[in-house]
């Protein structure tokens, strides 16, 4: 009898350890995936991505063919909603390639405001070609596709945007 209350307590013990082990290894993995590094890593990885690669283009020919037209640049955006509404298929990939590089630049914004990264890293993750095309582009799509957006959910980039653009601006001076 005390012997199989003393394997039941030690196989209670032994289950017990193991559920410590696992949700201390699961945090140990959460708290090494959340480091600066790994988290510009990630990021990088996420920019240079096919996927992404090709959403850029996308939204990249769309702003040249919007500045194009210099004077019907907000008769274009309305002409993609109308279009998307429609259902016509170079709007919905023009839609998608939105979708991909809004969430790429809402995720920064998030770790930013959570303190998750700081100022050179933002930098360093948003590509002066990419953020340009967010802040020229994206967030005017947006606005039109999303006319009362939450306020502060891209708060930082186009902070950072304009960083960029004084520091291109400055080298492009000096040289």
């Amino acid at each position: 009898m005390k012997k199989e209350i003393a394997d039941n307590i030690a196989l209670f013990i032994s289950f017990f350890s193991l559920i410590c082990a696992a949700i201390s290894g699961y945090y140990a993995h959460v708290a090494g995936r959340l480091s600066k590094g790994s988290i510009a890593y990630n990021f990088f990885l996420r920019y240079s991505d096919d996927k992404m690669r090709q959403s850029l283009r996308k939204v990249g020919k769309f702003k040249r063919e919007r500045d194009s037209r210099d004077r019907y640049k907000n008769e274009f955006i309305d002409v993609w909603f109308s279009a998307l509404k429609n259902e016509e298929g170079w709007a919905l990939e023009l839609e998608e390639a939105r979708h991909i590089i809004k969430f790429y630049y809402r995720d920064v914004a998030t770790l930013y405001q959570a303190g998750c990264i700081d100022d050179e890293i933002a930098e360093q993750i948003c590509s002066a070609g990419g953020i340009f095309l967010f802040t020229d582009c994206i967030l005017l799509l947006e606005r039109r596709a999303n006319p009362f957006p939450y306020k502060d959910e891209y708060f930082p980039i186009p902070m950072i945007a304009s960083r960029m653009r004084k520091q291109r601006a400055e080298y492009k001076h000096k040289v």
